[in-house]
Formats: structure tokens, C-alpha cells, sequence
């Protein structure tokens, strides 16, 4: 890489940029990159070799044990042909222990399914009572709620029902100065033609009370 030469003009100075900085920088990222991927490849594969250790040694126990059982019945069986109270003794222990042996796998299996199903309604029972337990606290502050609401929507019910009532009030009591002043109008208008009538008809006089 060239160094990073100095150009002064005036009172400015400009760095010029090196020839090779792009490139050294590619290489530095692609570097660690590289070095990333290696040490994952290198976990990974330690990782399997490890694995694989573990399934040759689990493998290899049970060649073994296999192996082992298959000696064990064949000097047994050995001592048993060349034994025969061995033999009796062996089959009568084997045939008498079949029943106790089943009870025993039985008692096991109920046990476990019956420790599993105890935890299992444990489990539904405590949380069950703590589900209870916050309920005791929700239930009242719902019902505070709903009374709240309840009460809400009753005021504006009754605030709207009001408000209507007096709208009819005032519509009835208009309607009523209405009518009256229509029928007021109306009795004057009556009057007015009557008197009009009589004027028309009777003729005016010095005794007349109403040229008086």
C-alpha cells in the first residue's frame, strides 16, 4: 500500500486517497469471513466427530452387553445340563416368579400413570383455586363497572327522554297559542262583520246609543 500523500494549495489541503485502500479493505473483510466460516467448519466438525465417538461407544455397549448375556445363558444352560437339581431349582424360581414379577410390572405401571394423573389434577386443582382466587377480585370490579355503565346509560336515557318531553311541552304549548290566536282572530273578524251588518242595516240617529 502507497502512503497517503499531502497536496497544499493555499490555505486547503486534500489527503489523496490511497491506490490500494479499496482493495486492502475487500481483503481484510473477505479474510474474516473466511476465518468465520473456518471456525464454524471447525465446530461443526468436532461437534460430529464427537457424536460419532459417543454412537461407537453406545454401540460397542451393547455388543458387550449382548455378548455378556449370551455367556451368561450359555454357562447356565452349561451348568444346568450337568446339574439337574440346578435345573429344577432354576425353572421352579423362574415359574413361580413369573406372577409376582407381572404383579410387580403391573403395580409399576399404575403407580406411574396414577402419580401421573395426581400431578396432572394437582396441577388442575391449584390452578383451578388460583384462577377462583383472582375471579374473587375481577367479578367485584366488574360489577362496578357495569353498575358505572349501567348508570351512564340510564342518565343519558332520562336525559334524552326529558329533553324530548319538554320538546313536546313547548310544541303542545305553541300549537295551543296558535290555535287560540287564530280563534281570537277569527271571534274579532266575527265581530267586526256583524258590527258592519248592523251598521248597514239600522240607520244612524240622534237616540242611537252609539252615535252618542
Amino acid at each position: 500500500m502507497e502512503p497517503v500523500s499531502l497536496r497544499a494549495t493555499g490555505a486547503s489541503v486534500t489527503f489523496a486517497e490511497p491506490r490500494y485502500a479499496h482493495t486492502a479493505v475487500s481483503s481484510v473483510t473477505a479474510h474474516r469471513g473466511l476465518s468465520a466460516a473456518l471456525a464454524k467448519s471447525e465446530v461443526h466438525a468436532s461437534v460430529e466427530s464427537t457424536l460419532q465417538t459417543l454412537r461407537n461407544a453406545a454401540t460397542t455397549v451393547v455388543h458387550n452387553a449382548g455378548d455378556i448375556g449370551r455367556n451368561a445363558v450359555t454357562v447356565l444352560s452349561a451348568y444346568m445340563q450337568q446339574y439337574p437339581a440346578l435345573q429344577t431349582a432354576v425353572l421352579t424360581g423362574s415359574v413361580l416368579s413369573v406372577v409376582p414379577i407381572s404383579v410387580f410390572a403391573i403395580y409399576v405401571a399404575m403407580t406411574t400413570l396414577g402419580s401421573i394423573f395426581t400431578a396432572v389434577m394437582g396441577v388442575f386443582l391449584v390452578e383451578g383455586g388460583l384462577i377462583m382466587l383472582g375471579l374473587t377480585v375481577l367479578l367485584p370490579v366488574e360489577c362496578c363497572i357495569l353498575g358505572v355503565a349501567l348508570a351512564a346509560g340510564l342518565a343519558r336515557y332520562s336525559g334524552v327522554i326529558g329533553i324530548k318531553a319538554a320538546q313536546d311541552v313547548a310544541f303542545r304549548t305553541t300549537h295551543l297559542i296558535n290555535e287560540a290566536q287564530q280563534k281570537l282572530g277569527t271571534e274579532m273578524r266575527n265581530v267586526a262583520i256583524k258590527r258592519e251588518r248592523r251598521a248597514d242595516s239600522v240607520p244612524l240617529t240622534t237616540d242611537d246609543p252609539e252615535f252618542d
